[in-house]
């Protein structure tokens, strides 16, 4: 009679056993899920790169009254017609112009569209 306790016991106890691997598993995915997210909140930002060749140049004369500029551009890319670029005294932007289609070399004549300009001022984009 105990021989056949024993083998009942153990015909209850065997289905539990062989039930048991599948939740580690379980567990095992939803922390790799947890990790994973985590890692990913801690990834720094982007940095932000600057063109290896900007569009840069100086202002080589004005003409106030009629409001344009010629900008030397001799040491960096030059603009298209119709580009607007900003004009920088001491890194403070104190004007706009827009490229004209009159050039002449490296020097490109501007509009003044806003603020104001003096010779030896900085030309740059955005």
């Amino acid at each position: 009679m105990p021989f056949v306790w024993i083998l009942l016991l153990s015909l209850c106890l065997l289905p539990g056993c062989a039930s048991s691997p599948k939740r580690p598993k379980e567990a095992a995915t939803t922390a790799a899920k947890k990790s994973k997210t985590a890692t990913q909140k801690k990834l720094p930002a982007m940095p932000q790169l600057a063109p290896a060749n900007p569009l840069a140049g100086r202002i080589a004369l004005v003409n106030p009254t009629l409001r344009y500029v010629v900008v030397d551009f001799s040491l960096g890319r030059r603009p298209i017609a119709g580009q607007p670029l900003n004009v920088y005294r001491q890194g403070q932007k104190i004007g706009e112009i827009r490229i004209s289609s009159q050039a002449q070399e490296n020097n490109f004549a501007a509009d003044l569209v806003a603020g104001e300009a003096r010779t030896g001022d900085e030309v740059r984009e955005e």
